[in-house]
């Protein structure tokens, strides 16, 4: 769900408004990027944007080439991965920019539990392919997602819920295989 950039918060078309979309990863890389730009850490080493832009263009790129799969349009060789990586160069650019909604809802005072949020979700999500555990952070991460929006009218998607609810069925799964201690006989 957050590879797919599916909006899990969405504030609904006003008059005079367009709508706005809040998808996690891009939300993510947004936050990332605007730190990156001003961190005395990146300041110092500058080789930690290269990183930086590394890591943020990889998830950015399984989008991509799924868009690029389902266009008709789209030339063979741009349905390759190595096609969806040039691509996520422009989304990254895109994303990096940002639009008016995510710069106000990185732009909220501290604790911003967007940012925190999304933050959390895309790092507990990436983890939870690699071990368990990380399925608690996800689930925090929709709470705080679905907490901060809500201060800027956004209304939960169902993909919000789908998402949590996956993660609790991850927790219960690793619980369940967790070896059980067996009693103790008495003896005799």
């Amino acid at each position: 769900m957050v590879l797919s950039q599916q909006p899990l918060m969405m504030k609904p078309r006003q008059p005079g408004v367009n709508r706005a979309k809040l998808v996690p990863l891009q939300l993510a890389v947004n936050g990332m990027m605007d730190w990156a730009k001003t961190s005395p850490t990146t300041l110092r080493n500058p080789s930690l944007n290269n990183y930086i832009n590394i890591t943020a263009r990889g998830l950015l790129t399984p989008y991509e080439w799924g868009k690029a799969r389902q266009s008709k349009r789209a030339m063979p060789n741009e349905k390759t991965v190595a096609g969806a990586w040039k691509k996520s160069k422009g989304a990254l650019n895109r994303v990096a920019e940002g639009d008016a909604a995510s710069r106000e809802l990185m732009r909220a005072p501290f604790p911003n539990f967007v940012s925190i949020g999304s933050y959390l979700l895309t790092a507990s999500a990436m983890l939870a392919l690699l071990t368990a555990g990380p399925e608690y952070g996800v689930v925090i991460g929709c709470g705080a997602l679905l907490q901060g929006s809500r201060a800027f009218g956004m209304e939960p998607q169902p993909e919000l819920y789908v998402t949590g609810v996956a993660a609790v069925i991850g927790v219960f799964c690793m619980d369940a295989a967790k070896k059980k201690e067996e009693p103790k006989r008495k003896r005799r």
